[in-house]
């Protein structure tokens, strides 16, 4: 059993010069300190999936997985990373999104790259929502979406039981048909889901293959659900927090109250935006509805356990119901509790339980996954591997080497 880890990142260096013509995030400029989403995050991502290439758990963070690992070492088999060079053309992308936005896009790099010619300001900041342009934008997007596909094949064309991750930036889950948002501009999982729904390797021969979408990002996945509304043989489960809401005064609470100016100093955690903030000037955002969507939101950040339970007793039946061939999942590590974005209330066990738990459920189906968001480094060390273990490892084995599964190992039981 083989995980292979697809990126569209080839640099590991975090020194390296990330302000050439590379899609540089969309806060704050060059300012890597403060923004919330740019090249820096995919290198450290890819540094922690490093690590499990070394074949055993590297002890210097034994003491952090402590509750997932159980202080037990490892063997693992080999972990391979490859990073992609294909990059669909826009003919291709327009099985998820529509061909104006797509032009528009294009045109929006275009203009970027004459301003970077001319020494001015490369940023376009009015093609989307918090989804600037820069001169790179479109090739990142582009082989973002290409790493989802490379993941899809592998998963179709390897043999059973053999799982593919791709490690993708920019992220994807809220671009819709016509519409950039939050740091997304092509929807990934979903370019994914009707790339391998559409696969000419057909895992049950003279039908569709059944994708299942499973997004376990701390915000909704708009852009996800917009492309997959009513496509047949796909299935979107979007897990998402919901912030408290003052419907009297319309405006959410989950920010800091300042009793001397009578008001939150921070907007809602959640995005995009479900009702208006009159406080921040926020504006409701719809999420698209149809009977392929199933949305499961949080009101605030939530205990783990609770998380878990909702997850095995509304989601599960569901996901039986459609019987999947490819299960993909969204995972954002902001839904991790402490994100500085997010915070859900997810540990490190929950994505390895969660993961792990659906490949026991489904043993017939194939694994996969693409990141989305999470904007603290510590997370990306502390979340990401225990993803990617949960899909490298045998999902029917009796050891229970991780605590939190070892409680409900048996409600993923087929």
């Amino acid at each position: 059993m083989a995980l292979t880890i697809v990126t569209n990142e080839s640099s590991f260096d975090p020194n390296a010069n990330l302000t050439g013509d590379r899609h540089l995030g969309t806060r704050d400029r060059f300012d890597s300190s403060t923004q919330f989403d740019y090249p820096g995050k995919a290198v450290g991502c890819l540094k922690a999936a490093k690590m499990l290439q070394g074949r055993t758990i590297p002890s210097s963070i034994q003491s952090i997985w402590g509750p997932i690992l159980d202080g037990e070492k490892r063997l693992l088999d080999p972990i391979t990373i490859t990073c992609t060079s294909r990059m669909p053309d826009l003919n291709d992308l327009e099985r998820g999104h529509d061909r104006q936005y797509l032009k528009d896009l294009q045109a929006s790099v275009e203009k970027s790259k004459a301003c970077a010619e001319a020494s001015a300001d490369p940023f376009i900041s009015d093609f989307g929502k918090e989804a600037d342009i820069t001169p790179g934008t479109l090739d990142a997007a582009r082989l973002a979406v290409g790493a989802a596909y490379d993941t899809v094949d592998i998963l179709l064309r390897s043999k059973h039981g053999d799982t593919a991750f791709g490690l993708v930036w920019p992220p994807g889950h809220h671009a819709e048909r016509d519409l950039a948002m939050g740091f997304c501009y092509l929807s990934n999982a979903a370019l994914a889901a009707l790339y391998g729904r559409d696969h000419i390797t057909q895992l049950r021969p003279g039908h569709p293959n059944r994708v299942i979408v499973v997004d376990i990002d701390h915000h909704r996945g708009n852009g996800t659900a917009d492309v997959l509304a009513n496509q047949a043989n796909t299935l979107l489960i979007d897990i998402s927090y919901r912030s408290p809401y003052d419907e009297s005064r319309q405006r959410y609470t989950d920010g800091q109250y300042d009793a001397n100016q009578c008001r939150y100093l921070n907007a809602g955690n959640e995005y995009p935006y479900s009702r208006p903030d009159r406080d921040w000037g926020l504006e409701a955002h719809p999420m698209p509805v149809a009977s392929n969507i199933v949305s499961v939101e949080f009101e605030g950040e939530q205990r783990p356990e609770t998380i878990m339970m909702r997850f095995i007793d509304q989601v599960l039946p569901i996901m039986k119901s459609f019987s999947p061939d490819i299960v993909l999942w969204s995972v954002g590590l902001d839904s991790a509790m402490g994100d500085p974005l997010g915070g859900l209330g997810n540990l490190p066990s929950s994505f390895y339980t969660m993961l792990r738990g659906v490949r026991l459920l489904f043993p017939d189906a194939r694994h996969g996954g693409f990141l989305e968001g999470g904007y603290d480094e510590q997370r990306w060390f502390t979340c990401l591997p225990p993803a990617l273990l949960a899909l490298h490892e045998q999902p029917q084995d009796a050891g229970n080497r991780c605590k939190l599964f070892a409680k409900y190992r048996h409600h993923f039981l087929p």
